[in-house]
């Protein structure tokens, strides 16, 4: 038995023989062989360690770690009430149950978007108010751009984070999505209306189609096109549209987002983050 603490990171683990399972995210892997027999260990250069140790600090892009020794979440949530972000009350959001729905929606993800059965998990959702509309626009981005979805994984909370609506991890090559937001599309939309309000999110964050844009425009930037001098003088040149924006990660793909709803813009920012993303080989 067991269930999360405040502000929980912590992993819990079912093991079985050499199977082991993340009870959280439902990953499965094999346990390594030990002993005789086994695989020698791999050794990295100092390049290598150097690259895996970049692409864990951005699993939590920008995420800084609190000075006085406390964790980077603690960071976060201080910030989060600095700037007035805050989760909705979900206590005031009823949830409708149906299931039936859900499993119409997990078909079209293996069947449309190409995610592997096994790869789909959607564990806590139990409506598709959220998960109908934000697939579809997916589906539709992946037919004018070829993206691929490796995986879609629902929890509760996505890295300690309670303001965490949907993350795209790329060392683990997993788009996880929060249930407790993917529940109920009014306490959805409400967040969305008080991260504008408190210019934490661009003004145009107003409904699921940005949201998904923009977790799709994660999926297909890679982090390594972002770490180049031409991507950080154009970020930083940006006109800040909200706090996120201060993510060199988190403006491109809002700004991929933006121009992707309203192709017209005339923003020079939005449109210089564009054409440096096409010579990149993005397909925006």
């Amino acid at each position: 038995m067991f269930k999360r603490h405040d502000n929980c990171t912590c992993t819990v683990t079912f093991e079985q023989g050499s199977f082991r399972q993340d009870v959280w995210s439902k990953r499965s892997w094999e346990a390594p062989k030990t002993g005789a027999g086994a695989p020698p260990p791999k050794v990295f250069s100092q390049e290598e360690a150097d690259r895996l140790e970049q692409e864990k600090l951005q699993q939590i892009h920008g995420l800084s770690i609190d000075k006085s020794g406390g964790s980077g979440i603690i960071e976060l949530n201080r910030r989060m009430a600095a700037t007035g972000q805050h989760p909705p009350d979900f206590s005031q959001f009823p949830i409708s149950e149906d299931f039936g729905s859900v499993e119409r929606i997990r078909n079209s993800i293996v069947n449309d978007l190409g995610v592997s059965s096994h790869k789909v998990k959607l564990d806590g959702i139990k409506n598709a108010d959220v998960l109908e509309p934000f697939v579809k626009r997916l589906i539709s981005i992946q037919k004018s751009t070829s993206m691929n979805i490796p995986a879609i994984v629902a929890i509760d909370v996505i890295d300690g984070d309670m303001c965490c609506v949907a993350n795209f991890k790329p060392y683990e090559g997993i788009l996880y999505i929060s249930s407790r937001y993917f529940n109920s599309k009014d306490a959805l939309l409400s967040a969305f209306s008080n991260w504008r309000n408190n210019n934490i999110m661009p003004k145009q964050l107003k409904n699921i189609t940005f949201l998904a844009e923009h977790e799709a425009a994660h999926i297909r930037i890679p982090d390594e096109l972002l770490k180049t001098d031409e991507a950080v003088s154009i970020w930083k040149k940006r006109k800040l549209l909200a706090e996120n924006d201060k993510d060199i990660y988190e403006y491109f793909a809002d700004a991929t987002a933006i121009f992707r709803m309203n192709p017209n813009t005339q923003d020079e920012n939005i449109l210089a983050a564009i054409k440096y993303l096409k010579n990149g080989g993005v397909i925006v």
